[in-house]
């Protein structure tokens, strides 16, 4: 039901100008759309046996509600569908570049 409010407000404030990877979540019912950053998640570890040796997470998650809107959780826990600019590159690139130089052979 949001979908489209999503897509006009990601073209209307030209936001795959500033980055081309973001993460949507949609509550229940929206009051509005937040930019927001990645909060942290911690579970219960918990883990069911699937056969063999292979288990799967099963623990719930454990989250503070702070009420601030910049952070995804607390955002949509406010009832906002969260917007979050993420990068698919887990390489720390200038620290990679600096390395390489100096341990060229």
């Amino acid at each position: 039901a949001y979908l489209d409010e999503v897509y006009r407000f990601i073209t209307d404030n030209d936001l795959y100008n500033y980055n081309n990877l973001y993460n949507v979540n949609i509550p229940p019912v929206s009051s509005g759309i937040a930019i927001t950053r990645q909060g942290g998640m911690f579970f219960k570890d918990a883990f069911a046996h699937r056969g063999g040796d292979m288990y799967i997470q099963t623990g719930e998650p454990i989250t503070e509600h702070n009420g601030d809107l910049s952070v995804d959780i607390d955002a949509i826990r406010s009832g906002y569908i969260s917007v979050t600019p993420l990068t698919a590159e887990k390489t720390n690139i200038p620290v990679f570049e600096k390395l390489k130089k100096s341990t060229q052979h």
